[in-house]
């Protein structure tokens, strides 16, 4: 049995440094978890942290990409994707593509 993709959605993008590695380490926390319970786990905020932040609308549209290809099953979305405009593009994006939305309990 394969085990199932899941890609981590939540922020990343913050006014201030700090807070872009408190999402960071969010996500990767959620990520433990996931990948402990049996997933193999897709975690763009640790995949692209070296890049600037001019490089946030092709990072941006290398995750939908993802998402478009069929090579994630589900999209794991992390609390506080309300104020994230990328969250929310991968979100609809998974919907379209009939891919599986799951959401962190708060």
């Amino acid at each position: 049995m394969s085990r199932k993709r899941i890609f981590i959605s939540g922020p990343y993008s913050a006014d201030l440094k700090y807070k872009i590695w408190d999402n960071i380490a969010a996500a990767e926390k959620v990520g433990r978890r996931l990948a402990k319970a049996g997933y193999d786990v897709i975690i763009p905020h640790s995949m692209y942290q070296s890049f600037d932040d001019a490089d946030y609308d092709m990072i941006l549209a290398m995750c939908i990409r993802m998402i478009e290809s069929g090579f994630i099953d589900i999209v794991y979305v992390l609390k506080g994707y309300e104020t994230s405009s990328g969250s929310l593009k991968e979100i609809a994006t998974a919907q379209a593509c009939d891919v599986e939305v799951l959401y962190e309990e708060a």
